[in-house]
């Protein structure tokens, strides 16, 4: 039986991640595909009269409005997937007010505050459902309700916005803060003209993610605790780069 290699891999959020906050900045397919979505869904709501959303209207919603329909397994599987991005359109847009028929003044989140944007005060004189064309003298005349993409200048809900929120959102859904703190040493490493597999090399270093012999431990792989070149001591990362003896060679060169 000949040795076994161990591949010391990564975690797919830890690679995903931006530059800045300690990844490499790869896509995350899952959340790319569901800020797709979340754009037709967008494009759904915000234009009721395009073939889309007629077509969707007339086989789910049109009794009530998109943000009201209930889950439900017998419906078609692009249904299903434009559905699910409802939670992260309502979290991450407010209603722009035009002329206030499609704005729930309950349950939609349509005033210009800081966070919620929702009307805090339970219902009382209006009913549960009113709109905000029943707030207005007008009689709710004029442009129509726009979603617009919170705390963004101009307001556009791309699919950059769309696939940021939805990486926010699951790191939010999994414990963790929604934005990393920037590490100033993987900074930079990145704004250094240096070759690539030097600025790899300096992510794994900053990382731990060179293969010492505190990761292969780590990965459950047997092997000597004394470093391999100097067999004195412990090998981590600043060991086999700083302290070991033939390390401390190699920089002198």
């Amino acid at each position: 039986m000949g040795k076994q290699k161990r591949f010391i891999g990564f975690q797919r959020n830890k690679i995903c991640s931006k530059r800045f906050e300690g990844g490499l900045g790869f896509r995350d397919f899952r959340h790319f595909n569901t800020a797709l979505l979340a754009k037709q869904a967008l494009r759904i709501i915000s234009e009721p009269t395009c073939i889309l959303s007629k077509v969707m209207e007339v086989g789910y919603f049109h009794t009530t409005s998109f943000f009201e329909v209930r889950k439900s397994w017998n419906t078609s599987y692009a249904w299903q997937g434009i559905f699910g991005t409802g939670r992260l359109i309502e979290k991450g847009c407010r209603w722009l007010v035009g002329d206030g028929r499609s704005i729930r003044i309950w349950h939609d989140r349509w005033v210009p505050r800081e966070y919620m944007f929702k009307v805090i005060s339970p219902p009382s004189i209006l009913d549960r459902h009113a709109t905000v064309s029943q707030l207005r003298s007008d009689s709710g005349r004029g442009t129509t309700d726009t979603l617009i993409r919170h705390r963004s200048k101009k307001g556009k809900f791309s699919v950059r916005a769309a696939y940021n929120l939805a990486c926010d959102v699951s790191r939010i859904d999994s414990g963790g803060p929604s934005r990393m703190d920037p590490n100033r040493d993987l900074d930079i490493i990145w704004k250094t003209k240096v070759p690539a597999r030097v600025e790899l090399f300096g992510w794994k270093a900053c990382s731990k993610a060179i293969p010492t012999v505190r990761s292969l431990l780590r990965n459950k792989v047997s092997i000597s605790t004394k470093c391999p070149q100097c067999d004195e001591e412990f090998e981590d990362v600043k060991h086999c780069l700083v302290l070991c003896h033939a390390a401390r060679i190699t920089w002198t060169l």
